[in-house]
């Protein structure tokens, strides 16, 4: 760690002409040695995916407070490698307690306390990159502070050569944390909660209550949810009131409209049992947004959830008499089976179709989200069908390595876009939680958050 003290002579860098919140402030040698450090935590009231013991690097901005109740235009912490485009000063992991419960991060150089300041506010972020800087978006400022701006969570390369046997693009996306301080004190160790500016979403599936005598079968090879802002700002919110200084971080400026969720190269087959469609490590960080739900028409908006699958009936003994082409006998089963979706003359154990059901958007930053469907179970069906989707939309949700001839695309005779597939279309709750202390999320890895409040 290198060790360069900022000394009374830097005091110029803060130098102006006029404004009260241009004046000099003058630096604190502290030959002491007791320079500002970093005492962070993660997550004071909400429960949460990153810990204090896999927190990495993160960046940190901070400015000084005059007497007067107004911010000098000049850093006392920020990389001004670029003086038209400060960023944040990395801090790294110095020590750490032996239970991994608390530690101190430190800046590349020492930075002490201003003479004649008694209030500083800081502000720190970090995307989980290894090396603390912003990977995602970049730094810009408004008049109420700093803000990340272009900030939009990324998708898997379907294409790219891989073993996996799920490509979701929750692999692809990493955590991002904010805090905020506002210190008084001339305390050298500065207290930083990091909060999640995130939402965590989830989609999950079952045949509830399905009764023994129910024999269709569904499988799922994709599940997304559509329509959704893919980019933003987000907005530190400073403000001083009163003697006291505070950040309400919000997003704004959303744009794009795209999708996110999880293509399996092998089925996931729905029980009576809940589990999540979007594989292992699939559960997606997506920037907070409010949408409104997909009016089930061609050309119309809103949000939905897509999913690529399958129902077939299954029937003991031998076909039924008469013509009935869309069945297969399987040798040694037992059984026959129908293929009830997607509709095609023939069955054929590897054509899959699109269905969907619409859902509203409201999300909030650093929930987590459950979309908790019911597909064919005692009193659901399996969905209605979706707006035709273009050949750059499928190729955006489908590998090109596979066959495309399998993916049906067609409606058969009489069946409108919004009309179920089956006889019902698929029943859903939202659940909403915060997220369980203790667990990890690295790299799109998640384990399991208690899920709380239900709504319908």
């Amino acid at each position: 760690m290198k060790s360069k003290s900022l000394s009374f002579m830097m005091s110029a860098a803060l130098l102006a002409t006029s404004c009260a919140n241009e004046e000099v402030v003058e630096f604190n040698p502290d030959p002491s040695g007791n320079a500002i450090t970093f005492n962070p935590q993660v997550g004071r009231t909400r429960a949460t995916e990153t810990t204090i013991s896999n927190l990495g690097n993160f960046s940190v901005l901070a400015k000084c407070v005059h007497p007067q109740g107004t911010l000098y235009n000049s850093w006392l912490i920020a990389d001004q490698t670029d003086p038209n485009n400060p960023i944040g000063e990395i801090a790294e992991k110095s020590s750490m307690s032996a239970d991994n419960t608390s530690g101190i991060w430190t800046l590349d150089r020492n930075v002490y306390w201003p003479e004649g300041v008694a209030d500083v506010m800081f502000w720190a972020y970090t995307d989980s990159s290894e090396d603390g800087k912003l990977s995602n978006g970049k730094i810009s400022f408004e008049s109420n502070g700093p803000k990340i701006s272009g900030f939009e969570p990324k998708t898997i390369d379907l294409n790219a050569s891989s073993d996996n046997t799920v490509l979701a693009d929750g692999q692809s996306q990493k955590e991002l944390l904010v805090a905020f301080a506002h210190h008084d004190d001339n305390n050298t160790g500065i207290n930083l909660t990091f909060d999640h500016a995130l939402s965590q979403i989830d989609i999950t599936a079952e045949s509830k209550n399905k009764p023994t005598s129910d024999n269709r079968i569904v499988k799922i090879k994709g599940a997304w949810i559509m329509n959704v802002s893919t980019k933003g700002n987000l907005s530190a919110g400073y403000k001083w009131e009163n003697g006291k200084g505070s950040s309400t971080p919000s997003w704004g400026d959303l744009s794009g409209n795209g999708k996110y969720g999880t293509f399996h190269a092998t089925q996931t087959e729905i029980s009576n049992s809940s589990k999540s469609v979007l594989g292992n490590g699939g559960n997606l960080m997506i920037i907070p947004q409010t949408k409104s739900k997909w009016d089930e028409k061609e050309s119309g908006s809103g949000t939905y959830i897509l999913l690529l699958c399958r129902v077939e009936l299954k029937h003991s003994g031998e076909n039924h008499e008469g013509e009935d082409i869309a069945d297969v006998n399987v040798p040694g089963d037992g059984n026959h089976y129908h293929q009830q979706f997607p509709v095609t003359d023939k069955f054929n154990s590897e054509e899959y179709g699109f269905s969907c059901v619409a859902v509203p958007v409201d999300w909030e930053m650093g929930k987590k989200y459950v979309y908790a469907l019911d597909i064919c179970g005692a009193a659901s069906g399996a969905g209605v069908y979706p707006p035709q989707l273009s050949d750059d939309v499928i190729n955006s949700l489908i590998p090109s390595s596979m066959e495309r001839k399998y993916i049906i695309t067609t409606r058969p005779d009489g069946k409108n876009v919004g009309d179920p597939v089956l006889d019902e279309p698929i029943k859903f709750n939202v659940k909403v939680s915060n997220w369980e202390t203790g667990n990890t999320w690295i790299n799109g890895t998640e384990s399991k958050a208690t899920e709380s409040t239900t709504t319908d």
